[in-house]
């Protein structure tokens, strides 16, 4: 006897591991919980915390970054409008986190991991058709997608272009979790721009055949 199972049974099946759940409804909040799994082992010191304020913290986060994907969902923006919301979201972040708790080592790198790979999932379901999009939303997201900021981590920086450019703007040295000036993130996100790629297409094919 054949399989019945399909290429989307298939799809489906690594969704839900990707992101616990095979229920995309409420996509944006499955999308902002998994991202926080990339960057959660660096926020040293919140461990010190008290469940109750560790979660309110990570609530006011996932409240502020699903906001501004919502927005970037039921808007046409420019470049630059993109890049101040970006900004003004790695800001709340931080403050939220390092605000009244200056022990906690939440900087404008991990800021970034946490709202790019938000938007990189949110693109991910969406070109896996495991969202439904208005003809709206898929119009804002495919303008809006070109402006999306390339995730910065160890295994995109193997690729000499984007190390030589985060030698350039950020430093040999720094950890992109330990990246605290935001000038300098936006100046190296500029680069890549410059380079005549789509950042996140361009991230892609690193993971892809890295």
């Amino acid at each position: 006897m054949s399989s019945e199972l399909t290429k989307n049974d298939g799809i489906k099946f690594f969704a839900r591991i990707t992101f616990g759940s095979a229920d995309f409804e409420n996509y944006i909040h499955l999308c902002v919980n998994r991202a926080y799994g990339d960057l959660a082992r660096t926020i040293h010191g919140i461990g010190d915390l008290l469940d109750d304020e560790r979660a309110n913290l990570r609530n006011y986060a996932e409240s502020t970054i699903s906001e501004f994907v919502t927005y970037i969902l039921t808007n046409i923006l420019k470049e630059d409008e993109f890049d101040k919301l970006h900004r003004e979201v790695s800001d709340k972040l931080v403050t939220n986190y390092r605000g009244e708790h200056a022990n906690i080592q939440f900087h404008t790198g991990t800021a970034q991991k946490w709202i790019n790979m938000t938007l990189k999932y949110l693109y991910m379901l969406y070109l896996t058709d495991l969202i439904s999009l208005n003809d709206s939303e898929e119009k804002c997201l495919k303008n809006n997608y070109a402006f999306f900021h390339l995730p910065i981590d160890a295994i995109v920086r193997t690729d000499d272009s984007i190390n030589q450019a985060y030698i350039r703007f950020i430093g040999l040295n720094t950890s992109w979790s330990r990246i605290r000036e935001y000038n300098r993130y936006l100046a190296f996100q500029k680069e890549i721009r410059s380079m005549g790629v789509v950042p996140l297409d361009y991230e892609f094919n690193i993971w892809l055949n890295g």
